[in-house]
């Protein structure tokens, strides 16, 4: 399992940080509760995405707990922190998978530079027992198999990317995605 927090000079619980469920997927809370800025800090990172893509590698991740207002997709380019919308899916895997491939190189290594873009994916899933997420499994399902550089599901060695899939807490939401993939 990955470590890429030192909890001993963090302010952050050894639980809140993420689970690490098959190589490079990782499941956790709202990565704010994991993020704070130093020793005994309640600031937290001003730029999470930018902190997990360089400590994680993470190239995608999936906020199971989207306001309704927000777009369904988006890529972030970490340079300058901007966020751009994209209108749907296919455009969506279509850039994730050419960031996949083309920064990844193919060597396997896990020392390849964290991705310049993160896409990000919302699931706008109401925090209650009932509510259906079946409707995001396929496109969860490949989007994550894009991340992690398989269409076949599982991770493969060539490329060093990972997801992250967060939900407020990291326990029904999140692990419910999680498991459908």
């Amino acid at each position: 399992m990955s470590t890429w927090i030192n909890v001993s000079t963090q302010s952050v619980k050894k639980g809140d940080q993420p689970s690490e469920i098959i190589p490079r997927l990782f499941l956790s809370g709202h990565p704010a509760r994991y993020s704070a800025a130093g020793p005994n800090s309640n600031r937290f990172l001003q730029h999470p995405s930018k902190h997990l893509a360089e400590n994680m590698n993470v190239v995608l991740i999936v906020n199971c707990c989207a306001a309704k207002s927000w777009a369904d997709f988006t890529i972030e380019d970490l340079a300058d922190g901007s966020k751009k919308p994209v209108e749907n899916i296919d455009e969506f895997l279509g850039a994730l998978r050419e960031t996949v491939t083309n920064t990844a190189g193919g060597d396997g290594s896990s020392t390849s530079p964290a991705p310049r873009l993160v896409f990000h994916m919302n699931v706008k899933a109401d925090d209650v027992d009932e509510y259906d997420l079946s409707p995001y499994f396929e496109r969860t399902r490949a989007a994550l198999a894009a991340a992690l550089g398989n269409e076949e599901g599982e991770p493969s060695s060539s490329t060093p990317f990972g997801a992250l899939v967060h939900c407020q807490m990291g326990v029904s939401r999140s692990s419910t995605i999680v498991a459908a993939y």
